[in-house]
């Protein structure tokens, strides 16, 4: 119904004039000076992000989608639910739901394409000295209606911390380190980085996986009475030839963590 009521109303304003599209003025880029000190300002917030969380948890709901043909045609394979717990800087996850159903297994067991870190590892992978991260501002944006820097960035295999494992058992299991080359948006108000969009470089060409791109998005989001900058919804697209793995995270429910906090299997947090 939803979708014939779309189709009806298109019909409709398929004649009306379009909207006048207003200009909108972009700001000048900042003095090469400014474009330093805003990209140190991000570098302190990201290596001190960590140590000003809260303890809490959260839940995780992963889409994970497969392209077997390699020809665009995603299936859902599987949506699990996890319960994350974020204690005295360490993440824990728990698998609670595959499918909608309880389940004993864990999180690495699942097979498929796993990604974590989402708390602060990919920022001070960015940020850290040893990384020598290369950026150059690039322009600006609206993200969630605020005024953002984007700065490109690359960082070498050489000098990275980024590593990307492969396999299915303990034996089988392969390990390479990668550069990366994306984006980092950085808050023009807060300095804090509210997005990061990267593609993995440097795969040797006998790795079974042969692409990796990422994007993280944060937002400010309540805690206990209080705004933390938080993963708000991760994007992750791996390419294994013949397949492809798509994983989309959204993270819901945050909560700040007491011994008799529990999450239930649809993702809600009880007390």
């Amino acid at each position: 119904e939803t979708v014939a009521e779309s189709l009806l109303m298109r019909d409709r304003s398929s004649d009306l004039p379009r909207p006048a599209t207003p200009a909108i003025a972009e700001p000048p880029a900042p003095s090469p000076a400014e474009q330093v000190q805003i990209w140190n300002a991000a570098h302190e917030n990201s290596l001190s992000y960590t140590e000003n969380l809260p303890n809490f948890i959260c839940s995780e709901v992963v889409r994970r989608y497969t392209d077997p043909n390699h020809k665009g045609g995603w299936r859902l394979a599987d949506t699990l639910v996890l319960k994350l717990t974020y204690f005295d800087r360490q993440e824990e996850y728990k698998l609670m739901t595959v499918n909608n159903h309880s389940t004993s297994l864990r999180y690495e067991q699942m097979g498929g394409a796993i990604t974590e870190g989402e708390f602060g590892s990919m920022l001070a992978a960015i940020f850290a000295l040893k990384s020598r991260t290369n950026r150059t501002w690039d322009h600006w944006t609206l993200l969630r209606s605020r005024s953002t820097h984007v700065y490109s960035f690359s960082i070498s295999a050489a000098n990275s911390d980024y590593q990307i494992t492969s396999g299915t058992t303990r034996r089988s299991e392969e390990r390479v380190r990668a550069g990366q080359r994306g984006y980092v948006y950085i808050d023009a108000s807060t300095k804090m980085v509210v997005r990061v969009t990267a593609a993995a470089e440097g795969l040797p060409i006998d790795f079974s996986v042969q692409k990796v791109n990422l994007l993280l998005d944060y937002d400010f989001i309540d805690v206990g009475g209080s705004h933390y900058l938080l993963p708000l919804h991760s994007e992750t697209l791996l390419e294994a030839p013949p397949f492809e793995h798509r994983n989309e995270t959204d993270f819901l429910a945050y909560r700040k963590f007491s011994a008799d906090a529990t999450i239930t299997f649809d993702g809600t947090v009880k007390k």
